[in-house]
């Protein structure tokens, strides 16, 4: 069956979350997220770190992250949002299918101890990739969270799904003022936010 014609009848996952990280107090350990992510191919095992004989849409890029802390003063770090990242990128927090992030590593790192991140994980892959024809950056993900102090015990939970790839959002976050507000609607707005004025 062609590709994105919903012939399974399954509902895609989201394509933007949020989720809190905490990194001191009692939470030791710190954050990880765990991810999972559509390089939107059949892809084979590889070895990591892939150099040599890597997938083509590796690492795998995204529109967008901004990491708040508790007051939500933002940090809009650079990121790319086209598979695969050119050689220098400076935030590659998620390159592939699945792995575990350590929020405050060098993968991800973050001003701050306490707060959260939205992450938009819509990412365009070049052919022999399949692309959705109305959004061909519109990638389901999945986003879970674990908390761990002294090695003794953690909790984890599912992060905040902010859509679904059914009506995947490419969000534009506009950030207003001094206190750096998300204007209403924008998190929930199916396409980018218009400029305001």
């Amino acid at each position: 069956a062609p590709a994105w014609n919903a012939a399974d009848n399954r509902e895609p996952l989201a394509t933007n979350w949020a989720a809190r990280f905490i990194n001191g107090g009692p939470f030791t350990g710190g954050t990880d997220f765990i991810v999972w992510r559509d390089s939107k191919v059949n892809q084979g095992p590889f070895t990591c770190p892939a150099q040599t004989g890597r997938p083509f849409w590796f690492p795998l890029g995204q529109e967008g992250l901004v990491i708040f802390d508790e007051q939500e003063h933002p940090q809009v770090p650079q990121t790319f949002p086209v598979s695969p990242q050119p050689q220098n990128a400076s935030l590659v927090p998620f390159p592939a299918e699945s792995q575990s992030t350590h929020v405050g590593g060098s993968s991800l790192p973050v001003p701050y101890d306490f707060g959260w991140i939205y992450m938009d994980l819509n990412t365009t892959v070049s052919a022999p990739a399949v692309n959705n024809p109305l959004d061909p950056a519109a990638a389901q993900a999945f986003v879970a969270v674990r908390m761990t102090s002294q090695g003794r015990y953690s909790v984890g939970f599912d992060a905040i799904h902010l859509d679904s790839a059914c009506s995947a959002g490419s969000y534009t976050l506009v950030l207003l003022g001094a206190n750096h507000t998300v204007p209403p609607g924008v998190l929930n707005h199916p396409s980018p936010a218009p400029p305001l004025p």
